[in-house]
C-alpha cells in the first residue's frame, strides 16, 4: 500500500482589505473625501490608518454632491466628517464595534430608618406664626363643622327632548 504524503500548508494571516483611501481633506471643517473600494453605510465603524497611529469612529453622516446619503457603493467618492485630522493617501478600514468598558462600582445601601435613638432636635423659633396653627399652650383648635349638611353628589337630571308629532304618525305604508 502506498501512503499518501500530506503536505502541511501554512496559512498566511489575512491582512484586512482597505475600505478605501482618503483623496482629499478639508481641514477647516474636518471632512475627508474617501474613494471607496467596497460598500459603506451609516452606523458602520471605520478605522483610519495614519502615520501617527490609528483611530476608530462611527459613520454618522455621509454626503455625495452635498446631499446626505444612507449608504454608498464600491467606487463612489463620499464626504465624511472625521474626528481627527487625516492626510491624503491614508487608508480606511472597516472596524468592529468597540466593546463597552464596564467599571464595577461598589454600591452601598443606606437604611431608610436608623436604629439609633432619636436625638433631641432644636425647636423652631417662635417668630413663625400661622393663623390656623396654634401652640400647645394656647386654646385647642376647633373642629371645622360645615354650616349646612352636605348632600352626596348626584348628577342633575337632564330634560328629555319631547317628540314632535309628525304628519305621518297615523298613516300606514303598504308594501307591494
Amino acid at each position: 500500500m502506498r501512503s499518501k504524503k500530506i503536505k502541511k500548508t501554512t496559512r498566511k494571516k489575512r491582512t484586512p482589505r482597505p475600505l478605501g483611501a482618503v483623496t482629499h481633506y478639508f481641514d477647516k471643517i474636518n471632512v475627508a473625501v474617501i474613494k471607496l473600494k467596497s460598500s459603506l453605510k451609516i452606523g458602520d465603524f471605520i478605522k483610519f490608518q495614519t502615520k501617527e497611529g490609528s483611530f476608530t469612529q462611527i459613520v454618522e453622516s455621509m454626503q455625495v454632491n452635498h446631499k446626505y446619503i444612507k449608504g454608498a457603493r464600491k467606487g463612489s467618492e463620499i464626504g465624511l466628517k472625521t474626528l481627527q485630522k487625516v492626510k491624503e493617501g491614508n487608508l480606511v478600514f472597516k472596524a468592529e464595534a468597540p466593546k463597552p468598558i464596564v467599571i464595577e462600582e461598589k454600591i452601598e445601601y443606606q437604611p431608610l430608618f436608623s436604629m439609633e435613638p432619636e436625638r433631641s432636635k432644636p425647636k423652631p423659633s417662635s417668630s413663625f406664626s400661622h393663623p390656623l396653627i396654634k401652640d400647645k399652650s394656647s386654646k385647642p383648635l376647633q373642629k371645622m363643622v360645615p354650616d349646612k349638611p352636605v348632600r352626596p353628589y348626584s348628577e342633575p337630571q337632564r330634560a328629555q327632548p319631547q317628540k314632535k308629532p309628525s304628519g305621518y304618525s297615523e298613516v300606514k305604508f303598504l308594501k307591494f
